[in-house]
């Protein structure tokens, strides 16, 4: 007995020795377990080799993430958020309960709810992908839908649906020079291009390179490819 005392002591003792620091950087990530999470500001500075922010305002973050073979980024939090690989990509997410390696093809869009998480580049080649997250702001009020969705109006192999649910849509669109979308219904989206093009929505012009991303609250429009080459891009549609 006397001895099962001094274990249970000398057990006490060590749980109340203060926690050395832990300092988390993207050369030393720590595990999960042992690290804090950060939040977009800390996983920016944390990580700014690794992730590049494309858009944020009040509703969503958007931004790209590259990671090498072996790479990871810390445990972080966003809101549910769109994952779209750009490349073929195996990751290993790390949530709090349990563990689960994606394996992506590019194009390939998913959905998760809130979470924080690690990522882990468990493939042979760089990892390049784009999330879409929500902020905590809610959405501009959204119409009730007074439309069709893009996919049912649209011409035929012009807009594909990668994803939806009840959260939200995906849409990859391919819109030929001189070819119109009709008159649809838009949800608050997030509108990411996947090359150079030129269109014109409603009648307002635009020219718009690889890369960039806008944001458009709820509404009807048409667009029309007005340039030389086809418009390729995606819309990320928020339903809550």
């Amino acid at each position: 007995m006397r001895t099962r005392s001094i274990c249970w002591a000398f057990a006490l003792a060590l749980a109340l020795l203060p926690a050395a620091p832990l300092v988390l950087s993207a050369k030393n990530p720590a595990t999960p377990a042992e690290a804090g999470v950060m939040d977009m500001d800390g996983l920016l500075a944390a990580y700014p080799n690794n992730v590049r922010m494309l858009l944020e305002n009040d509703h969503v973050w958007v931004y790209e993430v590259r990671l090498a073979p072996g790479e990871r980024l810390g445990t972080h939090r966003t809101g549910d958020f769109f994952l779209y690989a750009l490349t073929d990509a195996k990751l290993l997410m790390l949530p709090n309960y349990e563990p689960e390696l994606l394996r992506l093809r590019a194009g390939q869009a998913r959905w998760f709810g809130f979470e924080p998480h690690d990522v882990i580049n468990r493939g042979a080649k760089e990892a390049r992908y784009l999330v879409v997250a929500r902020h905590s702001s809610p959405l501009p009020a959204t119409p009730v839908e007074h439309g069709c969705p893009l996919a049912e109006v649209a011409p035929a192999g012009t807009a594909k649906v990668l994803l939806d649910n009840r959260n939200g849509r995906v849409t990859e669109v391919m819109l030929p020079a001189g070819t119109e979308q009709p008159r649809h219904c838009g949800l608050n989206r997030v509108v990411y291009s996947l090359n150079a093009y030129e269109i014109a929505m409603d009648g307002r012009e635009g020219a718009f390179g690889a890369g960039m991303t806008h944001f458009h609250e709820a509404d009807n429009h048409a667009v029309r490819n007005i340039g030389a080459t086809p418009a390729h891009y995606l819309v990320f549609e928020l339903k809550r």
